[in-house]
């Protein structure tokens, strides 16, 4: 990537305000079962975005998106991101959001497989590439710190997701089928890599949503 281009993107207004947004939203949040602060998803996601060329929007979209799932506070995250950064970022955003439900009540979601199913068409529905982009750099985040965990404590990593290894899985390898067409080759062979390696090491057959 141009470093001339880098340098204008993460030192720009825009890309520090949707950091410090990014942390004062997720400022109490840690990663799931563990003490890491939850930050390091989005910035790793940024990063990994960023590595694959990608604009001043996803950039920003990749630091915040996460905000909207996690804390909805009735729509006024959505507000303020489409307020500070534009329709663009904010349905960057909404694009990886796998819950239409922007109220402060986490509980009312809807049971995982169904949300799965539903961000899979949101992924296949969307008319440009980019979103698909920011949802192959999350799963490879996410699948990297699963294959992490997995080698260092074992099955009990499992424990921490409200589906089975098989659905997890499945599911990504799904996400991928969708997004492939559309993302870097690098990113692609990246993030298949890392889940054939999780697959195999955890002894885990496939299962397809239905």
């Amino acid at each position: 990537m141009n470093t001339a281009r880098l340098g204008m993107i993460v030192g720009s207004e825009r890309f520090l305000q949707a950091f410090a947004l990014a942390v004062e939203i997720h400022r109490d949040d840690v990663r799931k079962s563990t003490t890491i602060p939850y930050i390091s998803h989005p910035m790793s996601v940024c990063a990994i975005v960023l590595e694959q060329g990608g604009d001043e929007d996803l950039a920003i979209a990749a630091l915040l998106h996460d905000a909207v799932e996690d804390h909805p506070c009735d729509g006024k995250t959505l507000e303020r991101i489409r307020s500070a950064f534009g329709d663009s970022v904010a349905e960057l955003v909404l694009s990886v959001t796998d819950t239409d439900d922007q109220r402060a009540d986490h509980q009312r979601k809807a049971p995982w497989k169904d949300r799965k199913a539903s961000y899979l068409r949101q992924l296949e529905q969307t008319a440009e590439p980019r979103p698909r982009v920011l949802a192959a750099a999350d799963k490879l985040h996410n699948a990297r710190a699963m294959l992490a965990d997995f080698r260092e404590i074992g099955p009990s990593m499992w424990d921490r997701f409200n589906a089975t290894p098989e659905q997890i899985l499945g599911y990504y390898h799904a996400v991928l089928e969708v997004v492939r067409r559309d993302i870097p080759a690098s990113l692609s062979r990246q993030l298949e890599n890392v889940l054939n390696h999780l697959a195999t090491e955890a002894g885990v057959v496939l299962e397809t949503l239905e």
